[in-house]
């Protein structure tokens, strides 16, 4: 099924997608598949999903965040045979680093490429809108970069959190 297949959109080496044939490639195990094929799909952190108000809670959001690490982060894609999976983070990396909002900013990326090719498949109709753990990396990273203070960031999580 891998011949013919022309990439019109390579996601950082992890994922390709072919919107001419409809299908996407997972670069990991060279697995393709049609975008009929897509049942599901999120991302799931330390075995568990990133999406809702009590996966925000379960991931510890009110610890700072270099207390929390994240052992592992991948997107899962659910198939009509099953689920694959591709692996973003794979050994222990704080929350907090560049490194893992880059390889979050990925996981989204092929989110949103996902429900482009698949709007209708997504997990739940709610997994579509931003999470509360969404919003606290978002406003997070406006912290980092300066661009809100810590008391603004402090204001929204309480708002966010209903505290």
């Amino acid at each position: 099924m891998a011949e013919n297949f022309k990439p019109t959109l390579n996601i950082d080496g992890y994922i390709l997608f072919d919107d001419n044939s409809r299908r996407l490639m997972i670069k990991r195990n060279g697995a393709v598949y049609s975008y009929d094929q897509i049942k599901g799909y999120d991302m799931v952190e330390d075995n568990r999903r990133t999406r809702g108000f009590a996966a925000a809670l379960s991931l510890e959001f009110l610890m700072p965040d270099d207390v929390r690490p994240v052992k592992s982060l991948k997107v899962r894609i659910v198939t009509e045979n099953g689920e694959d999976f591709i692996p973003l983070v794979i050994s222990p990396t704080r929350s907090n680093t560049s490194i893992f909002q880059k390889l979050y900013g990925i996981g989204q990326r092929i989110l949103n490429k996902l429900a482009e090719v698949q709007p209708n498949n997504c997990c739940s109709k709610t997994d579509a809108q931003p999470t509360y753990a969404d919003e606290l990396r978002s406003l997070h990273a406006l912290l980092e970069e300066g661009v809100i203070t810590q008391e603004e960031f402090d204001a929204k999580k309480k708002q966010l959190l209903g505290l």
